[in-house]
């Protein structure tokens, strides 16, 4: 298990949900071209699990509110 992995495990998600996630996450090629992996996966499962609000994670992760909303919000929805 990959350290990302581990850190998705402790926030209390379900094994099958995280390959779900990691599976959208790669296999949509606009987030490939535009994200580093473990920031997509980390940004949008504390949104999920709303851990943080969306300005927090954009300041906290360097990202803007409209990427955020545009791709992350697309990669929940999917699951």
């Amino acid at each position: 298990m990959t350290q990302p992995n581990l850190m998705l495990y402790s926030f209390g998600l379900e094994p099958d949900i995280i390959d779900k996630l990691l599976n959208l996450i790669n296999e949509n090629e606009e987030l490939k071209e535009k994200r580093t992996k473990d920031k997509h996966i980390i940004c949008t499962l504390l949104w999920w699990k709303q851990y943080l609000p969306i300005n927090e994670i954009c300041v906290t992760f360097g990202i803007s509110p409209k990427t955020f909303q545009n791709h992350y919000s697309q990669t929940i929805r999917s699951l």
